[in-house]
């Protein structure tokens, strides 16, 4: 892995060999506190985004049961975390570089628009390999999850005589594809779609894992909860453009609001939705 980004690196360096390295330093002292606080803003949206998607995500769950023991398993966590860690760090870096040098790209696919380079087609034919090897593996972690919830949960739902739990796993992923590529063929803003993904599990968050150690679980209670988070969310929640926001720039003028809020969003959009569900349970209680 680290001779692979070593490479990367390289044919980076190569590709861009005109960059200035020291422009990290020399933008650092020019930036004023408030700049500062949308950087770190902006971090912590990520951070949060990140952090609630990967609770959802099946894989990380199967990797967790499948352990042979605890001491295994943090083992595991600990050499991934670095893993990830390096390359997350690598890429943002080359993209931090890219964008203070002045450079075009597309940011949804930063990475790919500084990396990829006509002059070296092996390193972007392995560059695409690495990249189908990640989308598949992610792809078929998908199918399982949904093929398995359908599995186990059409009975609850569905009382078909000729569907019966594989067939209609079957039909239910054949569906879900079509809608896939009916979307992929508009070319939305893969960065927005994602944000979107983040945010319905921003409203999760709470009421999902409260249910893992509530002996009761109240289902009605729990879904008006996280309709209360998203909808909050969604107020905040910016256009594709990130200027405005349905009730910032929307319902009401942009101009009522302080820069606090127009310029961060997607930072009170997910704060509102990880943290209204919890707010308003616990006022629920106490006046219950």
């Amino acid at each position: 892995i680290l001779l692979f980004l070593y490479l990367i690196l390289s044919v980076f360096l190569k590709n861009n060999n005109n960059l200035n390295l020291n422009i990290f330093q020399e933008n650092f002292i020019k930036f004023d506190s408030k700049s500062l606080i949308s950087s770190f803003q902006f971090g912590f949206v990520f951070f949060i985004a990140v952090a609630a998607t990967n609770l959802f995500h099946q894989g990380n769950w199967q990797r967790v049961y499948a352990a042979k023991n605890e001491k295994i398993l943090v083992k595991s966590l600990l050499i991934s975390f670095f893993i990830i860690f390096l390359i997350v760090l690598f890429m943002g870096i080359t993209g931090s570089i890219s964008k203070l040098n002045g450079l075009k790209f597309n940011e949804d696919l930063a990475f790919f628009s500084i990396i990829l380079n006509k002059n070296d087609i092996l390193i972007s034919l392995i560059v695409l390999i690495f990249s189908l090897c990640l989308t598949i593996s992610t792809v078929d972690t998908l199918l399982n999850s949904i093929s398995s919830l359908t599995i186990v949960h059409s009975k609850d739902f569905f009382n078909f005589k000729y569907l019966k739990d594989k067939k209609l796993s079957n039909v239910v992923l054949i569906l879900l594809s079509i809608i896939c590529l009916i979307i992929a063929l508009y070319q939305f803003s893969v960065l927005y779609l994602f944000l979107l993904a983040d945010l319905l599990c921003c409203a999760c968050v709470y009421v999902i894992f409260k249910g893992l150690y509530q002996k009761k679980i109240y289902p009605y209670r729990s879904l008006v909860l996280i309709m209360i988070g998203l909808c909050l969310g969604l107020l905040f929640f910016p256009s594709t453009d990130f200027s405005k926001s349905i009730l910032v720039g929307g319902i009401f003028n942009k101009s009522i609001f302080n820069e606090i809020f127009t310029n961060s969003l997607l930072f009170w959009s997910f704060l509102f939705a990880t943290f209204s569900p919890m707010i308003f349970d616990l006022i629920y209680r106490k006046t219950k």
